[in-house]
């Protein structure tokens, strides 16, 4: 239980009650937008074709693995209702295939093969009518192995065209965009799946409750429980207009018991798709960037960090209003957004574990302080200064890439306001303290100013330039990104804060083993050009190590995971093991810890008060 009392125990109930009428009535959280309908087997003269129908314009990689051989196709930003079947083929190359929801936002297609065999794809679209098809063929040159490959650059187009082929070889094998002599057209004469037809109107949603519980009580001050109940409902019409709507509640139990519950829209936008000629508008989420955990290159969202990083990356993301326009041919793009609408990052500044003050408030009232000063530290305020409204807060955004030699390569530059505050003026004065807390502040009470001024928090404009690159080195994936960012606000040791350019950039590789054990490593580096030695949590140059660790267990369903953050300057860290259960249709459960540890002045340290367990259930629909 989360309580030590029934009346707290019962409190609880009934708001997680209240939150799922909420989200039956009408709220849901955002799933994946492309909805993967069926797969079928085909057994061909001197082939096997593997059909899978989808919604939308598949993103996809196929590797081949050995020990034991197979196939592997994962499509991302990708939702299977069934959740996962598995089938038996007896046939002269596939011993049969699973396919499953790997991952919250990923399908996964796994074919055991029975001996090797070339592999070949090809998409084919019309209107709003996919389908991804896997070829395989008798390997005839022996020297030909099973390797695990690079991604798959799939030919899309909506009316296929033979002479856009594009072909890719790698390790001996070709991987290709393919309709030569010997491929059955016929498989394209129909395109609804079988027993199934595509919807112009697709409704979906999902409902995601997460609870946690601090492994030990070891703070007069903290939030010692949480609750949130997250969910949206989604719309679209053809893949050309897309509406949802957010329900977000967050609970904090403990001393000092807080809540909040948000209404709003969520994505929302029109979209046109042309065979060069791209564009889209409405409140958007757009990523930017190769990294994982940690992007200097994705700027243009705001996040939501009201539970600090706890939420998955993605959930984080807040949607903004924006205007994108897009050119891309062959291997290159260029685009553009235009965001007319300043949001910054969601956060608290006093009142919870993860507030940017913390429990300061709340630390100084339990003290031996007289009452007038109690008073004045709980009457402190805050003051924000955003943009004015207008030209003011108008953000541009552009980013042009190409692809030489298998290597992915794009240049950004955002001209935009800071999503989090520059503390512009503390009504403490005097102050010189490592952190947040009570303790150095009391130790120097016959030093301070007390003003009556308000915190001043002002949100400062910038100029960021980025590169980024994506390739693939024999079975490693490597990517990389570099930010400049002209004004970046750090806090000081007097709670304000100063502001300095900065350079950035990551390094990371990821490989996948052929019994599944997926690794993803990844360093970066931060310089803070002109440092000075009262900058909080901060040295001149900071390093991480940012890395996961996955294994797919029990056909798939089953998944363990090891995310952590590494800050090899001050010698804190974030851990988080998880285990990840996907069995029961269209149902994900996490079980998991979060984690800090180090020095409580260091960068993580400072929520070393904050380690939970946790349980998350997600539902789609």
């Amino acid at each position: 239980m989360f309580y030590n009392n029934h009346q707290r125990a019962l409190k609880y109930i009934l708001w997680g009650l209240y939150i799922q009428l909420l989200c039956f009535f009408g709220q849901a959280y955002s799933m994946p937008s492309n909805i993967v309908l069926s797969a079928t087997h085909k057994s061909m003269s001197n082939a096997e074709l593997i059909s899978i129908y989808t919604t939308k314009k598949p993103n996809f990689h196929v590797m081949a693995l050995e020990h034991p051989k197979r196939i592997v196709c994962t499509i991302d930003d990708s939702y299977f209702p069934e959740n996962h079947c598995q089938k038996i083929i007896d046939s002269d190359m596939i011993k049969g295939f699973r396919l499953s929801q790997n991952t919250a936002t990923r399908t996964r297609l796994v074919l055991d093969l029975r001996k090797e065999n070339t592999v070949e794809t090809a998409i084919l679209s019309r209107k709003n009518k996919h389908l991804l098809t896997i070829k395989l063929q008798k390997a005839v040159n022996p020297d030909h192995q099973m390797h695990q490959t690079k991604p798959v650059k799939p030919f899309l187009t909506n009316d296929f065209n033979p002479d856009k082929v594009d072909n890719f070889r790698l390790e001996g094998h070709t991987i290709s965009t393919v309709l030569d002599s010997n491929f059955d057209e016929t498989i394209f004469d129909d395109m609804d799946p079988p027993g199934q037809k595509i919807e112009n109107f697709l409704f979906s949603g999902s409902i995601q409750t997460r609870l946690s519980k601090d492994t030990k009580k070891d703070a007069q001050n903290e939030n010692d429980t949480s609750l949130n109940n997250r969910s949206i409902i989604e719309a679209g019409y053809k893949n050309i207009f897309f509406l949802s709507g957010i329900s977000d509640f967050l609970f904090f139990g403990g001393k000092n018991e807080t809540s909040s519950h948000d209404i709003d829209l969520h994505e929302t936008y029109f979209k046109y798709m042309g065979n060069d000629f791209y564009f889209s508008v409405g409140k958007q989420i757009k990523r930017w960037g190769k990294a994982d955990q940690i992007s200097f290159v994705d700027t243009l969202n705001p996040e939501n960090l009201t539970e600090f990083i706890i939420p998955p990356y993605e959930e984080r993301k807040i949607p903004i209003w924006m205007l994108e326009v897009g050119y891309r041919h062959k291997d290159f793009f260029i685009e553009s957004i235009f965001i007319p609408f300043f949001k910054p990052n969601k956060f608290k500044y006093f009142g919870t574990d993860w507030a940017f003050y913390s429990h300061l408030k709340d630390d100084i009232n339990d003290t031996n302080l007289s009452q007038p000063l109690k008073d004045y530290f709980s009457a402190i305020g805050v003051q924000e200064i955003e943009p004015e409204k207008g030209s003011d807060q108008f953000e541009y955004a552009f980013r042009i890439g190409k692809s030489i030699n298998q290597i992915d390569l794009g240049l950004t530059y955002h001209y935009t306001t800071e999503d989090s505050p520059c503390i512009e003026s503390f009504p403490v004065k005097n102050l010189s303290l490592n952190g947040p807390g009570v303790g150095q502040l009391l130790s120097n009470m016959e030093s301070l100013s007390l003003t009556n001024e308000s915190i001043i928090a002002k949100y400062l404009k910038t100029h960021i330039i980025g590169f980024e690159f994506e390739t693939v080195v024999s079975k490693v994936g490597i990517r990389g990104e570099a930010a400049w960012k002209e004004n970046q606000s750090l806090v000081t040791k007097s709670f304000t804060s100063t502001v300095k350019p900065t350079f950035s950039w990551i390094l990371g590789a990821d490989y996948t083993s052929s019994n599944d054990w997926y690794i993803n490593l990844q360093f970066a580096h931060q310089y803070i050009n002109d440092f000075q030695s009262d900058i909080l949590f901060y040295d001149r140059n900071n390093f991480y190590i940012i890395g996961e660790i996955s294994k797919n267990m029990i056909s798939d369903w089953l998944k363990a995971t090891v995310q952590s953050t590494y800050i090899l300057s001050d010698t804190s860290y974030y851990l988080s093991p998880q285990i990840i259960y996907s069995y029961l249709t269209n149902l994900h459960i996490t079980l998991g810890l979060n984690i800090f540890e180090g020095d409580q002045n260091s960068y993580f340290g400072q929520y070393t008060n904050n380690d939970q367990v946790f349980i998350t259930a997600k539902y789609y629909f």
